[in-house]
């Protein structure tokens, strides 16, 4: 058995577990529950706990292709796709009381009237 990768989150673990199942390739992780958190109370953080994703020899070089994709997918997405900046949406006066009204919302807060189509 070889590892082929590890991180501090055992979603990313189970992520790659479920690419290489799909692949045919079949995994184990180990450290699934560990915790560094005693770590952190005398002093410092090992990644020796972290999840790790661990496959058969004979496929090792398969495993590691797949995992180099799932790595430079995540990367091609955080470059990619910067966050959508925010808009901010005008207020709006409700037609029934008079009040004004934050832009993100679909009703007046006092009255319950819906916000006029334009």
């Amino acid at each position: 058995m070889k590892q082929v990768y590890s991180s501090a989150y055992v979603a990313d673990c189970d992520l790659l577990r479920v690419s290489l199942s799909l692949a045919g390739i079949e995994s184990m992780m180990k450290n699934e529950f560990g915790n560094s958190i005693g770590l952190v109370l005398i002093g410092g953080v090992s990644t020796f706990t972290w999840p790790e994703v661990w496959v058969g020899d004979c496929d090792y070089a398969e495993a590691m292709n797949i995992v180099d994709a799932t790595i430079q997918a995540a990367k091609e997405r955080e470059t990619s796709n910067p966050e959508t900046p925010v808009t901010t949406l005008p207020q709006w006066r409700c037609p029934a009381c008079g009040e004004e009204v934050a832009g993100t919302m679909n009703a007046c807060w006092k009255c319950e009237t819906e916000r006029p189509q334009h």
